[in-house]
């Protein structure tokens, strides 16, 4: 509860953080502007794309509830969704043989 990724016990101040972000920032040639916060949105992002369980990602963050994390990420599923049916479009693409007829469970659902 009372400890933090960098420093230990006690917390970077936010002003540090600024100094350092201009300042590797401008080494970089990076000339956008990056908030401290933006960090919590990047590592939010990372962890998803990694595949840690969202109810996870919620508890890093210290969100109320996962809704919060849902709605505050939800623009990370639609690419995920997307990708999971282009995963699916080639699989049935690369399928040699397509069966005549469908399995029974699924001529009763459609």
């Amino acid at each position: 509860e009372n400890w933090y990724i960098f420093n230990g016990e006690t917390p970077i101040s936010e002003n540090a953080i600024r100094k350092a972000i201009e300042k590797y920032f401008k080494k970089a040639g990076i000339n956008k502007s990056f908030r401290p916060h933006d960090f919590r949105h990047s590592c939010a992002t990372w962890l998803f794309n990694i595949g840690v369980p969202i109810a996870v990602i919620s508890k890093i963050l210290r969100h109320a509830n996962i809704k919060e994390t849902l709605e505050t990420y939800a623009h990370l599923f639609d690419t995920d969704y997307k990708q999971v049916l282009l995963e699916l479009n080639s699989l049935r693409n690369n399928r040699k043989t397509r069966p005549k007829t469908r399995p029974k469970f699924i001529k009763n659902i459609i």
